[in-house]
């Protein structure tokens, strides 16, 4: 067993003592720059999150814009179309009408024949009467 002066014991403790005050403050170095990295990966995650939340706002504004713009369009569709079928239902209502008064002319048409054939007849019989 090794006998030490209490003199080595001294130099041996304060070699040991300098050697922790050593590493003290390289941990104390390791520990302020993780923090100094810390602060600087939190500021850039707050620069991107705002970076990503302004992105989003303007991706939520130009959906809106979008639909905004669709919905008018949707809208002016509607009223062409309305349009279209107030015309179409115009154009029934006058198909309607000709035929109404296609059907009248054919009638008249049919008693004018009629009445052609009656005067005729008259005209025969006149004729036969002429001649006795």
């Amino acid at each position: 067993m090794k006998i030490f002066s209490p003199e080595k014991i001294k130099i041996e403790g304060e070699k040991k003592a300098d050697r922790l005050a050593f590493e003290k403050v390289q941990l104390e170095k390791q520990v302020r720059d993780l923090q100094i990295e810390l602060q600087a990966v939190r500021g850039q995650l707050n620069a991107d999150k705002s970076k990503i939340d302004k992105t989003f706002k303007e991706f939520v504004q130009d959906i809106n814009a979008k639909k905004s713009n669709l919905l008018k369009e949707l809208l002016e569709v509607e009223r062409q179309l309305e349009k279209k079928k107030d015309l179409f239902y115009g154009l029934v209502e006058k198909q309607d009408t000709l035929r109404d008064r296609e059907i009248e002319v054919s009638e008249k048409e049919e008693n004018l024949r009629r009445r052609e054939v009656y005067v005729r007849s008259l005209e025969g019989k006149i004729a036969e009467l002429s001649h006795v």
